[in-house]
């Protein structure tokens, strides 16, 4: 699912959001960003979290949460 959020005025980002089933015995993760760019060597903690749930996302990330918790019910 994508669509594009409004922050502040003229400044739009284009969201990209993934519902992926895995089995990955791992609750928490960092990646490390590869490549050339800007970001390369960034490091972002990463973490799963349970459905439904009243946790707030930072900058409205949370948005398809909602979404999410029917389809897997």
């Amino acid at each position: 699912m994508t669509d594009v959020w409004t922050r502040r005025r003229n400044r739009r980002y284009v969201r990209h959001f993934f519902h992926v089933r895995v089995h990955e015995p791992r609750d928490r993760w960092t990646h490390t960003v590869l490549g050339d760019g800007r970001e390369r060597g960034s490091e972002f903690e990463y973490e799963w979290v349970e459905l439904p749930t009243d946790r707030e996302f930072a900058l409205a990330l949370d948005d398809y949460v909602p979404l999410l918790a029917r389809r897997l019910r």
